[in-house]
């Protein structure tokens, strides 16, 4: 069986969005603080079996790690299986939320445990930050406090509520360093054109040598 399984918002019964309906909201504004041009990598690799998701706005491409999966294309009203092992880049094209639930290998699904943000009081069960042992602060208030005065200094990422490896941020390529002339290094400056006088002036060089 594939690792993860998509299907276009035609083929979805009522049936799954009914169930999709009670399960939490998952908000890609607020996820998470390495994402840069919109993208992010994820690997799922829970305590569960499969992660089933309904697109409720926005779109995306996922493009598989394995190289071998075709990438795909994410829409309103899609559904998408994510298998124990799957990972994957995200690529956020429009603003998305989608309905996600957990279920064990025989498909039974698995109550979440409720995890809030002390902060913002939004939903960050699936990926958190743990403050003195007591305070769980969602990726977006870690995000936004990250850039001013680090008040959440030492706190412990998690997935689902455990410790887990935090992700590793994007390294940014360093500016290159410019010459007093303002060209950047290692660079072959520009030639000026030859002058009319300059090209007869060194063909009858040319012609005398």
């Amino acid at each position: 069986m594939a690792l993860v399984q998509h299907f276009p918002a035609a083929g979805v019964t009522e049936q799954f969005k009914d169930l999709a309906s009670k399960w939490p909201i998952w908000d890609s504004t607020k996820h998470p603080p390495e994402a840069e041009e919109n993208k992010f990598h994820f690997k799922y690799d829970g305590d569960h079996d499969t992660e089933r998701v309904l697109v409720l706005s926005g779109k995306c491409t996922i493009k598989a790690d394995d190289g071998i999966t075709p990438t795909i294309s994410i829409n309103p009203g899609d559904a998408m299986y994510f298998h124990k092992g799957f990972a994957c880049t995200w690529e956020i094209l429009e603003p998305m939320q989608t309905h996600y639930g957990y279920f064990d290998r025989e498909g039974n699904e698995i109550e979440e445990v409720e995890l809030t943000c002390d902060v913002c009081g939004d939903d960050c069960f699936a990926e958190s930050y743990l403050f003195n042992d007591e305070e769980d602060i969602c990726m977006r208030c870690f995000r936004a406090d990250a850039a001013g005065a680090e008040e959440f200094e030492g706190a412990v990422y998690q997935r689902e509520g455990k410790p887990a490896k935090p992700p590793v941020p994007k390294q940014k390529s360093p500016p290159k360093k410019r010459t007093a002339e303002g060209v950047p290094a290692g660079s072959v400056p520009a030639q000026r054109p030859k002058t009319a006088e300059e090209i007869v002036a060194a063909a009858a060089a040319a012609a005398a040598a």
